[in-house]
């Protein structure tokens, strides 16, 4: 669930500054 809610939250972050985290 960790690593679940790790990729959800860069996946918002991603689709909110609209730029790829990694």
């Amino acid at each position: 669930i960790d690593a679940f809610q790790d990729t959800l939250y860069t996946h918002t972050l991603r689709t909110y500054l609209g730029r790829p985290w990694k």
